[in-house]
């Protein structure tokens, strides 16, 4: 099999329905949530160039895709990495950019590099490696080359291939076949039980009304609202705000059936929500907004509501990206993220060789 590879600067200039049947239908790797980031967020200010790739036979067919960036500066970085970034700068043997391939400014766990499903796949899969490979040697600048929160499959093909592999940890659930809230309550030990249950009356015995809105039955308007509760919860960790209103609107307009919302009240006036996408099986809860400060509402809109609406849509698995220990002891567990790293200075792949030994170093 013939695949040429394409490099794009715009999801726009690529095939939407193509590149959405090697998407797996999860929505954050979706053309419309790529567009969405393009026409809402200046990525640039962010020092992020989107690099998308595909594979196409003589026809134009999409074979594979992955969605990468060249990137610049350490904001918005997940996991180790930055540690021997920041020595190889140090050292003279790392200047930016990166190539990194995942999901600009979202540290959502899944597929990385996309193929339509085949007998052929994995052999298409290493032809979208060495497309990787070919990128970061045809330009001198980049110097390190990495994937984001990959599969553990995939990550065993890179590492094989000489990758290093670093881990973060994410807090998930996975719905044991609960037929009801109860019937998990019930499963989990008393001390969970019990701060459940205190959690959950301070909110309702408060008289705060829980709304629960998919698609087209979120209210365009809500986005406003919302956008500045999440504007105050980034003040409040010391950090400007990524996202905008806009983006909100557009994948509202965009993929409505993957758009959920837990929002909360008091006396019709909003007290904070969470913005989650959504797959057939799997719920990620991505965006946390609170316009007023209430004790517990986080632990309600996070894990409470998104357990509670799995259990009765038989959503199998619910990801709330970065791992904590509030999520942990309110249901949730941690699971090991790997991201895969590839280096062209022998130099810095040293540096972070001995960083990966040495877990005392990990922000």
């Amino acid at each position: 099999m013939n695949l040429r590879t394409n490099i794009y600067s715009s999801i726009s200039e690529i095939d939407s329905i193509g590149w959405n049947a090697c998407s797996e239908d999860e929505p954050y790797l979706r053309h419309e949530f790529f567009l969405a980031l393009e026409h809402s967020i200046n990525l640039a200010e962010k020092g992020i160039k989107p690099v998308y790739i595909t594979m196409t036979d003589q026809s134009g067919k999409i074979f594979a895709c992955a969605p990468a960036a060249m990137k610049w500066g350490n904001k918005r970085e997940f996991g180790p990495e930055i540690n021997w970034l920041n020595k190889g700068i140090e050292r003279h043997c790392f200047n930016w950019p990166k190539l990194q391939v995942g999901v600009p400014l979202f540290p959502v766990t899944g597929p990385r590099l996309l193929t339509l499903k085949g007998e052929k796949e994995q052999y298409i899969k290493k032809l979208l490696i060495q497309a990787l490979y070919d990128i970061t040697n045809s330009n001198p600048s980049i110097q390190a080359l990495n994937i984001m929160h990959t599969q553990p499959e995939d990550a065993d093909i890179l590492e094989k291939e000489g990758w290093l592999i670093s881990q973060e940890e994410s807090s998930v659930w996975y719905n044991n076949n609960f037929s009801s809230f109860d019937h998990y309550v019930a499963s989990i030990g008393h001390r969970k039980r019990r701060m459940m249950r205190l959690d959950r009356s301070s909110i309702y015995d408060n008289g705060i009304k829980i709304l629960t809105h998919r698609g087209e039955d979120i209210d365009i308007n809500f986005w406003h609202e919302f956008y500045l509760g999440y504007e105050k919860v980034c003040t409040s960790h010391q950090c400007k705000p990524w996202l905008t209103t806009a983006f909100f609107e557009q994948l509202h307009r965009r993929i409505p059936n993957s758009i959920l919302t837990f929002s909360a009240y008091k006396d019709n006036v909003f007290l904070g929500g969470v913005f989650c996408l959504l797959s057939k099986s799997s719920l990620h809860v991505q965006t946390w907004s609170m316009s007023k400060n209430t004790p517990n509402l986080c632990f309600e809109l996070v894990c409470y509501k998104p357990i509670e609406y799995a259990i009765e849509n038989n959503i199998k698995f619910i990801n709330t990206s970065v791992s904590a220990s509030h999520k942990n002891y309110r249901g949730f567990q941690s699971e090991k993220v790997v991201n895969a790293h590839w280096f062209c200075n022998k130099e810095l792949k040293e540096i972070a060789r001995i960083t990966l030994g040495n877990k005392s170093d990990y922000v």
